[in-house]
């Protein structure tokens, strides 16, 4: 049995907030339908009607809270891809795949996929310090590397990490259950203790 987390209240409230909603695209009123549907009969009774999983109705539902709350209405690659190829086709260019629209959409750091995202984009990790292609390391402990591998078998996950000196060449490597940052610190402790 699934749980359904404060649906009701905050649905039924924003589907009643009285916004003015912008005109639909063809694709966007079925959506809304399932939606609508939901305030007079509850999301099992949608599920069951318009034979759709909870996952697609969660993902509906995002959007048309979306499309309520600001007047956004969710592009999706799928939804893309039709009107981009006859302007491709129109204008001589080569069609793209809807993979590769994905990762143009995934490219912009506010892709308006959450409330918060609308108002301030989240901003990308530095990146991380790496070693220099050309730096050679002089004596031990200087530089060290760190690598892990992952073996499966009946269903169970081991992990191997190897510690390596750059300037000796010296390895050791310890096998763990979690491949998580502190297992990751802990063998790097116990190498250098070692």
């Amino acid at each position: 049995m699934y749980r359904i987390v404060s649906q009701p209240i905050n649905f039924r409230y924003i589907g009643n907030s009285g916004i003015v909603k912008p005109e639909l695209p063809e694709d966007f009123k079925y959506i809304v339908k399932i939606c609508e549907h939901v305030l007079k009969y509850g999301y099992k009774a949608t599920i069951e009607a318009f034979d759709i999983s909870k996952s697609t109705y969660y993902t509906h539902l995002k959007g048309y809270r979306l499309y309520l709350e600001h007047g956004i209405v969710p592009v999706s690659k799928s939804k893309i891809k039709p009107h981009l190829d006859e302007y491709c086709i129109k204008h001589g260019i080569a069609t793209i795949s809807t993979g590769t629209i994905q990762n143009i959409i995934n490219s912009f750091e506010n892709k308006l996929r959450t409330k918060k995202s609308i108002f301030s984009s989240v901003k990308r990790k530095s990146e991380v310090l790496r070693k220099p292609s050309n730096y050679k390391a002089t004596s031990a402990g200087e530089c060290i590397s760190l690598d892990i591998m992952e073996f499966r078998r009946d269903g169970k996950k081991l992990y191997v990490v190897a510690v390596c000196d750059e300037a000796t060449g010296l390895m050791y490597a310890r096998a763990t259950n979690s491949h998580t940052s502190r297992s990751a610190k802990e063998i790097l402790e116990s190498a250098h203790n070692y």
